[in-house]
């Protein structure tokens, strides 16, 4: 299987889920490898410091986080990687929200990764600077 990309916006719930879960800030997890300028960037990293004010308090449990700041797509997602790992089926992850779900499906159930196999993507190696990155062992 592989994960890609859900949507708009869906890179910004996955980076308030990864500094939730990785009790991060706002700036270790926004990436400037789009191009952005400066006020974009500003904004976003705004926008996830305030989400974060809504997650922190469930950071503890992956699936609260999901609920309160990933949504269903990511909620989803993750879902899919937990039963990926409970049928040992190999997983290819690629992008923020594949990253920030494997993040979590890690956090649900411990071991995950290894079990099914979970690689990151070529495309994903190589353009990545996301702490999420290191979920997949590489």
């Amino acid at each position: 299987m592989v994960t890609g990309t859900l949507g708009v916006g869906a890179d910004t719930a996955a980076a308030v889920v990864v500094a939730a879960l990785r009790d991060l800030e706002p700036i270790d997890v926004v990436d400037r490898g789009d191009g952005s300028d400066d006020e974009r960037w500003m904004l976003r990293t705004a926008a996830i410091r305030d989400a974060l004010r809504r997650a922190r308090p469930f950071a503890a449990d992956p699936r609260s986080v999901l609920q309160v700041a990933g949504g269903a797509d990511l909620a989803a997602l993750c879902g899919l990687l937990v039963q990926a790992a409970l049928r040992q089926t190999p997983v290819i992850i690629d992008g923020a929200p594949g990253r920030a779900a494997a993040l979590a499906a890690e956090r649900i159930a411990p071991g995950a990764r290894v079990v099914a196999g979970w690689a990151p993507s070529p495309a994903t190696r190589r353009r990545s600077t996301s702490s999420a990155r290191s979920v997949c062992g590489h």
